[in-house]
């Protein structure tokens, strides 16, 4: 193993998230290599008084007081970009519903000319000569 593997694997070691096969691979390398086995005892160590650690209980005032003063141009920022952002969706949704409408009104008008053509003209014209609606018909 090399000795940057190594020094990968002892924090894991350390955290209980390596295998049992590298466990031993990694054992059997800090027997070997003097070097790595200092960075394991100093990591171990760092680990030990980290884990010692208790959590600190903040009093309950204190989240109310970092709130409170907090800038309160920021928070009126956001609420003024909020508005112009329904304005703008707003607009969007009117003109998509006019635009829409328009265009819908248009191809019904347009589709009027279509019921004009005879039945002979529109087989041919979609099928031509040799279509399946004759096959059919006969």
């Amino acid at each position: 193993m090399r000795c940057k593997t190594a020094e990968r694997y002892i924090s894991l070691k350390l955290d209980n998230e390596l295998s049992t096969k590298l466990v031993s691979k990694l054992d059997e390398h800090l027997k070997k290599c003097s070097s790595c086995n200092e960075i394991y005892r100093q990591t171990a160590l760092l680990h030990e008084n980290l884990t010692a650690i208790q959590d600190v209980e903040y009093p309950a005032w204190l989240h109310h007081r970092i709130m409170n003063n907090l800038p309160i141009k920021t928070r009126r920022q956001s609420s003024w970009r909020l508005s112009l952002s329904y304005a703008a969706f707003s607009l969007l949704l009117f003109f998509s519903i006019f635009a829409g409408v328009g265009l819908g009104q248009k191809a019904y008008a347009d589709s009027s000319d279509y019921a004009q053509i005879e039945e002979e003209e529109y087989l041919q014209l979609s099928f031509g000569d040799n279509s399946i609606w004759e096959v059919y018909d006969e």
